[in-house]
């Protein structure tokens, strides 16, 4: 494995996660697992695309889950949101980590608030007819791995992309 065949897997594995959690906001535990042994493997073969230490990836993993799992706990985050982030600090290590939560809380308030000022809007609209009986709300959660991974991605990339002279 070459420090690129792990940067391409590291990348791969936000794409998957992104398009998961995007469109059934879910991240399935193959690919949880996957996204962990890909990250162990880089850093025991020393080709961790963030270029960190073991004690570094580990600090990142608890990281995530102490910023993550108290939202859990109050049941305002799925478990998949939860295990996403420790994978993604076992890659990004604690500074990272910490500055993708932080820019993925924003997109996700900016998502709140785009989803509130759309309701606000339908409220003001003329009512449509009711629905059969029983049908249930359609509401969707908003997609924190998602916006966990994009931001990752923009690191990751920002990071290892050739800067034009």
């Amino acid at each position: 494995m070459t420090a690129g065949l792990a940067l391409a897997g590291f990348v791969a594995f936000l794409l998957v996660a992104i398009f998961f959690d995007a469109t059934r906001r879910k991240a399935p535990n193959a690919m949880v697992v996957a996204g962990a042994l890909g990250a162990l493997a880089a850093l025991a073969l020393n080709l961790n695309p963030v270029e960190l230490t073991a004690a570094r990836a580990a600090l990142g993993g608890l990281l995530a889950l102490a910023l993550l799992l108290p939202f859990y706990g109050l049941g305002s985050m799925a478990a998949g949101d939860v295990k996403l982030g420790a994978v993604l600090g076992l890659w990004l290590g604690p500074q990272l980590m910490l500055a993708t939560w932080l820019g993925a809380n924003l997109l996700a308030l900016l998502h709140a608030l785009l989803v509130l000022s759309l309701s606000a809007r339908r409220r003001r609209a003329p009512m449509p007819p009711p629905g059969p009986t029983g049908a249930r709300s359609t509401g969707r959660k908003i997609p924190l791995a998602a916006y966990m991974s994009i931001v990752a991605l923009a690191f990751t990339l920002w990071r290892h992309l050739p800067v034009p002279p």
